[in-house]
């Protein structure tokens, strides 16, 4: 997309590694880089106020949140009848996830409205996964599993693969919970390699035999998915289904108790 590879351009020029590096970079300064203008600069802001940041010396995220129907994104012109819809929760990013989703670009089923997703980085523990919500900590997690993360665990031995155990013990005890792995399962056992005295085809059947064994033993749902991208938005769509859910659950308590006895 053009959009990410203007953001890139900037991530270069400012030596940008997290998110917090933003703040030191203002407005004019991102406006004074060629090829980059007002469109680019309204996404960059908005984006940054769902972490809660700002750039130097600009308005505050609550500003940019609360306005987005005076912002115009691209050929996108955000209006009070037709503006981003907020995500009503907060996605916990474990500390130690290494690519994590940015949740961009997702937006409603009815009139494809964006989703502006808040997120909060912090630990959720090591057998805790890597995606979770504000105030469902214990109810919902996801693991994420790329490709070669998930062929090096299962095929892995010792602390690596002890670890997962825990995290599948873990999240089939848990309300909501999945490990979602960024490419199909038939990718996965083609993508195995041989490794030490191991065959490719020895490696392929373990990649097979041992996947189906965890999904068992811990009943812990395995979403496969044909990229990333998909892998983020099922992540996203599992946890909205988990606030829906709770949400609906209060309403029906409420309404139980309004029940004259």
């Amino acid at each position: 997309m053009v959009l990410d590879s203007k953001v890139m351009l900037l991530r270069q020029k400012f030596a940008i590694n997290s998110v917090k590096d933003w703040s030191r970079v203002s407005p004019a300064q991102v406006l004074a880089t060629p090829d980059i203008g007002e469109a680019t600069l309204n996404h960059l802001r908005l984006h940054l106020a769902t972490h809660g940041i700002t750039l130097a010396n600009d308005q505050t995220p609550a500003f940019w949140q609360s306005h987005l129907y005076e912002t115009k994104l691209g050929t996108l012109q955000v209006s009070n009848e037709d503006r981003s819809v907020v995500c009503p929760f907060t996605i916990i990013v474990d500390a130690q996830e290494k690519y994590p989703f940015e949740f961009n670009g997702i937006t409603t089923d009815k009139d494809k409205r964006p989703i502006i997703v808040g997120t909060r980085v912090q630990s959720l523990g090591p057998t805790h996964g890597d995606y979770s919500m504000v105030g469902f900590e214990g109810e919902c997690h996801i693991e994420r599993k790329s490709k070669e993360d998930a062929r090096g665990t299962i095929l892995g031995w010792g602390e690596r693969r002890e670890r997962f155990e825990a995290t599948l013990e873990f999240l089939s005890q848990v309300w909501r919970a999945a490990v979602i792995v960024e490419c199909s399962f038939g990718e996965l056992i083609e993508s195995a390699e041989s490794r030490g005295k191991k065959s490719v085809t020895e490696n392929k059947r373990i990649l097979h035999r041992q996947t189906m064994a965890w999904m068992t033993d811990f009943t812990v749902p395995w979403i496969f998915c044909d990229n990333r991208r998909l892998a983020e938005i099922s992540a996203f769509r599992i946890m909205q289904r988990c606030f829906a859910s709770q949400v609906q659950l209060k309403k029906q308590a409420d309404e139980t108790r309004k029940i004259p006895k």
